[in-house]
């Protein structure tokens, strides 16, 4: 038989003894009645039930549920969301972007094509950081055909008449430009002649590289990716 303390003086008497040999108070074991036990019993029913249900409907963390689509159909998979190649194809992203403008001072049109370096390079303080070479043909109503290079930041080296610049269309041998600073004295930006000799090789081409001179940093290799010049567009 199980002993219990007096709810009173404390001491150790049966859960069935109905007066504390001790104190002599009555009762001395605080018994739950029936009904509070099966109240409790009821309580306890309840709240299980209503855990359960939820436990059993969370989903995994580890495997949820993939997502379906409005029309019911399945969601599409990895082959069908990730492009085959990293290369963009031209049809999809042109190297070349073309623009034209009115002539604020003449009847006529001015065009340009120009084309990003596909290589980045750096320069030392303060030109820090890296950056792309932009490579432009214009045709203008009174400046006529020329071909541009021009860097974000830094300074070609290139006196006030000219200069040489090395250009390697594809796998052949460089051949020697002359490179001249624009009339403002722009340091970062060069016109490459003659326009003709450049155009012409250039059309059979698919890579233009130059090789430059740069104030502090030395001679610097701009790659171009020139495939996809659409002619009619210039």
């Amino acid at each position: 038989m199980a002993l219990k303390k007096c709810r009173e003086c404390g001491t150790e008497v049966s859960e069935q003894a109905k007066v504390c040999p001790k104190c002599g108070i009555q009762n001395p074991v605080k018994r739950s009645s029936l009904f509070a036990k099966i109240l409790l019993a009821l309580i306890a029913l309840f709240v299980i039930g209503g855990i359960l249900p939820r436990l059993a409907s969370t989903p995994s963390k580890t495997t949820p549920a993939a997502p379906s689509s409005a029309s019911g159909a399945a969601p599409p998979t990895q082959a069908e969301t990730t492009p085959t190649s990293s290369a963009p194809s031209p049809a999809s992203q042109p190297n070349w972007h073309y623009e034209q403008q009115q002539d604020s001072m003449q009847n006529g049109t001015n065009k340009f094509a120009s084309v990003m370096s596909a290589n980045e390079f750096s320069f030392d303080f303060p030109y820090a950081g890296s950056q792309h070479a932009i490579l432009t043909l214009r045709k203008h109503v009174r400046h006529g055909k020329d071909v541009l290079l021009q860097i974000q930041r830094g300074q070609f080296l290139c006196p006030i008449r000219s200069c040489t610049v090395t250009v390697r269309f594809d796998d052949a041998n460089g051949q020697s430009f002359t490179a001249t600073e624009p009339s403002d004295n722009a340091s970062t930006l060069l016109f490459i002649e003659p326009f003709e000799k450049f155009y012409s090789s250039m059309l059979k081409s698919k890579r233009v590289r130059f090789e430059a001179t740069f104030f502090q940093q030395g001679n610097r290799t701009l790659d171009f990716d020139v495939s996809g010049f659409d002619s009619k567009q210039f």
